[in-house]
């Protein structure tokens, strides 16, 4: 879903777009859902069979990390927080510093945590 408020922030800019911001070098690091439509990962896969991209499959087929190459640490640290948000839940820093992996702005990111606390309680983990 995607919600937009020019002079606050977008939810979801790069959804569907991900392997064309990719190509472009607009976005080094994307994370699908297990449940993302598997007709929008078929540009992805093909350019992670070719090479262009590299993948990492997650634990008990939960998503998948895709990079450009020379963003494997960028990803590997999603991994490591996207593990950490399944164990402990919402925390407000990680979901901040996942926003910052994955490319997004930080008015973006801003609009995001807004949005997400009033539906989570936040936590005050410190990572």
């Amino acid at each position: 879903m995607t919600l937009n408020n020019p002079q606050r922030g977008r939810l979801g800019p790069h959804e569907l777009k991900e392997a064309e911001l990719m190509r472009l070098g607009q976005k080094e690091v994307a994370f699908f859902y297990a449940d993302y439509p598997e007709e929008y990962l078929k540009e992805i896969r093909k350019n992670i069979e070719n090479g262009s991209f590299e993948s990492l499959q997650l634990e008990d087929n939960n998503g998948l990390i895709v990079w450009l190459p020379g963003a494997e640490q960028k990803a590997l640290r999603l991994a490591e927080l996207v593990r950490f948000g399944r164990q402990h839940g919402y925390v407000e820093s990680a979901e901040r510093e996942i926003g910052q992996i994955l490319g997004y702005s930080e008015v973006d990111i801003d609009y995001y945590i807004e949005h997400v606390r009033s539906h989570f309680q936040a936590t005050s983990i410190t990572l």
